[in-house]
């Protein structure tokens, strides 16, 4: 249940992100991750780029394009599997 919640708050705070991101960001290992995220994966939308599923909070709207400047150390850049 703990964990379905850390799944939970993630993907609220840190989404769109994937399942392997959350793996990465929390240091366990990816089998309870993926189990975590099915027992929580209704309360959560979810977008596929490039085959990829993201998940997120429900609702969330899409930005209007406009550019951010962050630090090199940013959790928004750090708090991702695949940097690329």
């Amino acid at each position: 249940a703990a964990l379905g919640e850390l799944a939970l708050r993630y993907f609220t705070g840190h989404g769109p992100a994937s399942v392997p991101d959350l793996a990465w960001w929390s240091g366990l290992p990816l089998t309870p991750v993926r189990a975590a995220v099915a027992r929580v994966r209704d309360r959560l939308d979810a977008l596929e780029v490039d085959g990829v599923e993201y998940l997120m909070r429900p609702g969330l709207e899409p930005l209007a394009d406009r550019v951010h400047a962050l630090p090199g150390f940013d959790e928004y850049l750090l708090g991702y599997a695949d940097r690329a």
